[in-house]
């Protein structure tokens, strides 16, 4: 979680002009709590090195921003690697925006498209999800500053240029066939959790608290492909 200071009469001052201080605080640190937890997601789920024997970098022509490439057999092997490698088959495709963008105006999806679909120059997640041959896509949008406080700002996607294919299962009980993607919360806990507290009598601290964890427990429902567009 993450915590932010401010001076008690500050906070009192503003709310007589109207502002409610805390309610701020408590907004800025819900949405740096979300980017910082997007950063340890996509860390666990975007990582060559946990998904080691199980990914691929694409190059070249192989790229999805490449009109030459073949997302869809590119697709087919990633899903013929986790079926022999579990049993089982791949249900989401999670990736980053910037192969989402590509894989939207690919002209390899597009004729897809012409083919399956009545609406015509519009391609639907649903459509994307249908041609990669998943239930439903996951697409990572967050941006985040990469510099250091005090630097000038300087965006980036967190998610990158990844795409990962997955077999997900929502809460999975203990010692049934597992998710290759789960997160861990402590039994009893609140997401997102405010806590108001006094550390001085002229100052209040205002946290925010996530008692979870993302893992990766069954990598052999994965393969993630890297440097998916250039």
């Amino acid at each position: 979680g993450l915590g932010v200071k401010m001076n008690k009469s500050s906070a009192e001052y503003a709310q007589g002009n109207g502002l409610n201080l805390r309610q701020a605080k408590a907004a800025l640190l819900a949405r740096e709590t979300a980017i910082n937890r997007e950063r340890q997601a996509a860390a666990i789920a975007f990582s060559t090195t946990v998904f080691s024997g199980k990914t691929a970098a694409l190059a070249g022509a192989n790229r999805w921003d490449n009109a030459a490439s073949d997302p869809i057999s590119a697709a087919m092997d990633a899903k013929d690697a986790v079926i022999q490698a579990s049993g089982e088959e791949p249900n989401v495709a999670v990736m980053g925006y910037e192969v989402y963008t590509a894989l939207r105006q690919h002209p390899l999806m597009l004729e897809y498209l012409s083919r399956t679909s009545n609406s015509v120059g519009i391609i639907s997640n649903e459509d994307i999800a249908r041609a990669l041959d998943v239930e439903t896509i996951w697409v990572g949008k967050a941006v985040a500053n990469t510099n250091e406080e005090g630097l000038s700002a300087s965006n980036a996607y967190i998610w990158g240029k990844f795409c990962l294919f997955a077999k997900i299962r929502q809460s999975p009980a203990p010692m049934t066939p597992q998710s290759c993607l789960q997160r861990w919360r402590f039994q009893g806990s609140t997401d997102g959790a405010v806590r108001r507290w006094e550390p001085t009598p002229y100052v209040e601290q205002v946290d925010m608290l996530w008692n979870d964890q993302f893992a990766a427990p069954t990598t052999e429902l994965g393969y993630l492909y890297e440097t998916v567009v250039s």
